[in-house]
This record gives C-alpha cells, sequence and structure tokens, in this order.
C-alpha cells in the first residue's frame, strides 16, 4: 500500500496517506488512540516490511478505532473542526472498514493461548468473519479485473491468492479437528515456522526419511508428554514405574527416543517401550 499510495478495496479507493496522516497527528497530541505507531510502522525498510508484529501494529482494532473516534469528532472548537476535515467521513470510513478487516483475521488465524481457544461455540462468528475476508478479496479482485488492472488492490496478486489459500485452509483444519473431537484449536500453532522446526528436527534424526520412523518419533514424545501432563490421575507409584523410565533404561537398538533426547526444553520425559506400543499400533 505504502508504494501504489492509493489503492482499491472492494471497488473503493484508499489511499495510505491517511495512515500518515494519523501518525502526525499522534506526534502532536497526547492522545492514546491506537497502538503508538512509530516511523517503523508507517515507512518500513525492506527488513521492516516482513516483520509481522508491525503490520499486525498498524491494521489493528485499535487503529481502526483511532479513525472511527477523530472522524466523529465534534465540530465545537477550531481544534475539532480542523481534526474533522483533516479525517473526513468520506475519506476515512472505507480505510477504517480496511484496517478492521485485516485485524479481524490477523487475530483469528493467530490464537496461541488456551483462554481465547476456538470452540464449536465460539467458531461459528469467526468463521463468519474469515467467509467476509474471502468475499472481500473476490470483490476486489473483480473490480481489478473488469476495469483492465489499472488501478492496484490493497494487496498483489500473489498475497490475495495466499490469502485466500490460508483462509480457506485454516477453516478446513478447525472443522476437521472439531470433527475429530478437539474442544478447542489454536490457530496461531498452525504456523509455518513451528511446524518447520518439528519436522526439521525429525528429519536431521532419520536422514532416510522413512515414515514409519517419524510417526514412531513423534509417537514417543507424545507418550511422554501425555505421561507428564496426566501424573495427577494416579497416585500409584507401581503404576508410574511401568509407564516411565530413564534414557538409559531403553534398548540400545531403540531409536523412537532421538527427538525427545534432542529437545532442550521442557524437561521431556521417557516412557518404556511396551506404553508405546499401543500407540504405534494405532499409527
Amino acid at each position: 500500500m505504502e508504494t501504489h499510495r492509493c489503492v482499491q478495496f472492494q471497488g473503493h479507493l484508499v489511499n495510505y496517506k491517511h495512515y500518515e496522516e494519523l501518525f502526525d497527528f499522534a506526534k502532536t497530541k497526547p492522545i492514546t488512540l491506537g497502538y503508538h505507531l512509530s516511523e517503523s510502522h508507517i515507512h518500513p525498510n525492506n527488513f521492516q516490511k516482513m516483520n509481522v508484529r508491525l503490520s499486525a501494529q498498524l491494521f489493528s482494532n485499535k487503529t481502526a478505532m483511532a479513525f472511527n473516534v477523530l472522524r466523529n469528532y465534534k465540530e465545537d472548537t477550531d481544534v475539532g473542526r480542523l481534526i474533522k476535515s483533516t479525517f473526513k467521513g468520506v475519506y476515512t470510513e472505507k480505510i477504517e472498514r480496511l484496517t478492521k478487516v485485516m485485524n479481524d483475521v490477523f487475530y483469528i488465524l493467530n490464537l496461541r493461548f488456551c483462554k481465547v481457544r476456538i470452540t464449536k461455540d465460539t467458531f461459528p462468528p469467526k468463521k463468519e468473519k474469515l467467509n467476509h475476508m474471502l468475499q472481500v478479496l473476490s470483490e476486489t479482485e473483480h473490480v481489478y479485473e473488469e476495469n483492465g488492472r489499472n488501478i492496484p488492490m490493497f494487496v498483489s496478486q500473489t498475497s490475495l491468492h495466499a490469502w485466500r489459500l490460508s483462509i480457506r485452509s485454516a477453516i478446513n483444519l478447525i472443522e476437521e479437528q472439531f470433527d475429530a473431537g478437539l474442544k478447542g484449536v489454536l490457530t496461531g500453532k498452525f504456523n509455518q515456522e513451528p511446524l518447520e522446526r518439528l519436522f526439521g528436527i525429525v528429519r536431521s534424526v532419520d536422514k532416510e526419511g522413512t515414515r514409519d520412523f517419524k510417526l514412531n518419533v513423534m509417537a514417543y514424545d507424545l507418550c511422554g508428554y501425555i505421561v507428564k501432563t496426566r501424573k495427577h490421575l494416579t497416585a500409584c507409584e507401581a503404576c508410574k514405574n511401568l509407564v516411565r523410565c530413564t534414557e538409559l533404561d531403553l534398548p540400545k537398538d531403540f531409536t523412537a527416543d532421538q527427538y525427545t533426547a534432542m529437545r532442550n526444553h521442557g524437561y521431556p520425559v521417557y516412557v518404556t517401550v511396551p506404553f508405546l506400543k499401543p500407540l504405534g499400533l494405532l499409527n
């Protein structure tokens, strides 16, 4: 948006200068509307453009609220009239909508804590917002094609396809996990970095890349996690000794514990081979 300045959003023109005006206004007034925007938010360099945090803060609900408050400011003083003339409703209403839509999608696709997890009861309104974004993308693309691609969209063609793929995939993954019996979903765990880290470690352990080996590695680590987090369910020490062990207790030719042994956080728990076998059969 910064490069093209004036872009098309659902058939309406949105001007990037309004973010700059909000930034300039915030510098001169002791207001707390929105995040404390910085030069990095408004005019990021090539490295800062890759910073998700800066993008999420600029396209945040607080920024949308700031546009709303300033657009509806009373004109009973000279300051009020100046604010009103700068943030005119007909111009800033569209950029407020754009900011709010972006914020909603960012929020829904980056839930990382259990207290804000998506459940079957809370998913319908969130799904509606995701579908609304898909509609926004389709309408914007349609107008772009109808007008000969003269006015750039608020996202590039590549980003538009990526948005569409990510949103549809997220909806399908959430519904699939609910169908599998999960009671809550954290969409932030869908992100590429955690998945790449896990499978990168697994691949580094098994250079041949066999499917069965990877399943055993992940199943073994999952067994240790289950034992660790459910230890309050039994007080029988004899039962615990049947499932827990140390690394030295495992057979010398046993390899499924290699990922667990490589982890350097979370105090990994080792489980006995018989405890692993039932879960291995399910895989």
